[in-house]
């Protein structure tokens, strides 16, 4: 997960480089910070997050000069704004360089806002910050659901009837040892007991909440093998485990169908070496060959396989042989979806921001996403029925991991992992409803 973070911090980069102009070569001078830069590339870097009732805009001036990251300042900012992705942006405020905060005050609770900031210096071509989106609106409540300890815990699923949450954390035996293997465990919302119940990876409820679906190597007398990693169920009636999946390639992430028919994941089970997405039936005591969901991709380019699907789970719906992701598409990260049979990939909607991490709720009415529309990873929900975007979480608050979202079975909270001061990942809830 670590890579696939870095992953897309080079996208945004290479992003937000992208909206920027050159600056005209002249001579250093001490006056201005700006002298010098034709070599290099400088943009502003803009944040978004409410406070109170307003929006409050912050930046700092970032020179890219590969590999190295400078700061420069400015003789003075302007601040632009449009009501739409599509409008053209109107400057309502001019400041000195010593102020990098803006608050827009006032603004239509639940309305979209759309930012750019650009810096002016005397004769020097401006240059515009990446657009940012946010609403305005208090913050919702974030509630920690965990004791508060020192191991990490990642890859939430909630269980059908709401009492319990399964996630991946480290082995009791490998929380000091530095090795990486990690165990599915439970936690009762009721009780608030936590169990072990297996070593193994990113579990992910049965409709019917009798099993867990999860990715683990072989166990052979109590030890855990080093191997690839293939789908596993666990019966959580009878503790037993058997395997789904099988081969030389390792095989992640599975998500089980709403009809509890189809288990999907992630495996680079052909030749190409791309991550892709995978299907199997869901048997008793049978391994099945699993097949590849594939997609006509662009035109004249027939049996593309979807491919370059960052690390994390698709999400079935919200038709149930659907199949929703995330992948990059150019330089970002944006939602797709495909029917699981195959055919052509359609972009769920269309963005400039980087969009991941796909989960429907329960109704299938609502789609909950990662996106850095805001300048950084925030919670987003996509209404289907409207086709209306709400934000949910503000990044001075808190940030969620690339670790996978989860919603209540009533819709009304999203689980996720976040990084505490410490930068420990924690377990939390927000509530949307």
């Amino acid at each position: 997960m670590k890579t696939e973070g870095c992953m897309k911090c080079c996208t945004g980069i290479f992003f937000i480089a992208g909206w920027i102009l050159l600056f005209s070569a002249c001579s250093r001078s001490s006056e201005n910070p700006l002298d010098g830069l034709a070599s290099g590339v400088a943009t502003p870097v803009l944040q978004a997050q409410r406070e109170g009732e307003g929006i409050r805009l912050s930046w700092n001036w970032a020179r890219f000069d590969l590999p190295e990251i400078q700061q420069v300042n400015p003789l003075a900012f302007e601040v632009l704004y449009s009501a739409s992705e599509t409008q053209a942006p109107q400057v309502i405020a001019s400041l000195r360089a010593d102020e990098n905060t803006y608050l827009f005050a006032h603004p239509e609770p639940g309305k979209n806002y759309f930012f750019t900031v650009r810096g002016i210096a005397g004769a020097f071509t401006p240059s515009q910050s990446r657009t940012v989106m946010i609403q305005a609106g208090s913050t919702p409540e974030i509630i920690a659901i965990l004791p508060s300890d020192n191991l990490p815990r990642t890859w939430p699923a909630w269980s059908p009837d709401g009492a319990k949450i399964a996630y991946q954390a480290p082995l009791p035996s490998q929380t000091s040892s530095g090795t990486s293997f990690v165990g599915i465990y439970s936690f009762n919302l009721n009780t608030g007991v936590e169990s072990l119940l297996s070593p193994g990876k990113a579990p992910y409820w049965s409709p019917d909440g009798k099993f867990l679906a999860f990715s683990g190597t072989e166990i052979n007398s109590g030890a855990i093998i080093q191997g690839p990693e293939h789908i596993k169920i666990l019966d959580l009636t009878s503790a037993s485990v058997r395997n789904i999946s099988q081969g030389d390639s390792s095989d992640h992430f599975p998500v089980w169908s709403p009809n509890g028919q189809w288990i999907a994941f992630l495996s680079k089970r052909t030749a190409n070496a791309n991550v892709e997405i995978w299907k199997t039936p869901v048997g008793t005591n049978v391994v099945y060959i699993p097949t590849r969901v594939v997609s006509a991709g662009p035109a004249g380019f027939s049996g593309k396989a979807v491919t370059n699907i960052p690390s994390e789970r698709p999400a079935w719906g919200p038709e149930t042989n659907e199949l929703t992701y995330s992948r990059q598409d150019e330089y970002l990260n944006h939602i797709f979806r495909i029917t699981e049979s195959g055919g052509n990939e359609t972009a769920l909607f269309p963005s400039m921001w980087n969009d991941y991490q796909p989960a429907y709720s329960a109704d299938r009415q609502k789609l909950a996403f990662i996106s850095d529309r805001s300048g950084n990873a925030a919670i987003w929900i996509y209404d289907l029925a409207n086709q209306s975007f709400r934000q949910v979480t503000d990044i001075s608050v808190i940030q969620p991991e690339l670790t996978g979202l989860a919603w209540s079975p009533d819709g009304t909270k999203i689980l996720f992992s976040a990084k505490d001061t410490s930068g420990v990942a924690k377990l939390v809830t927000v509530t949307v409803d």
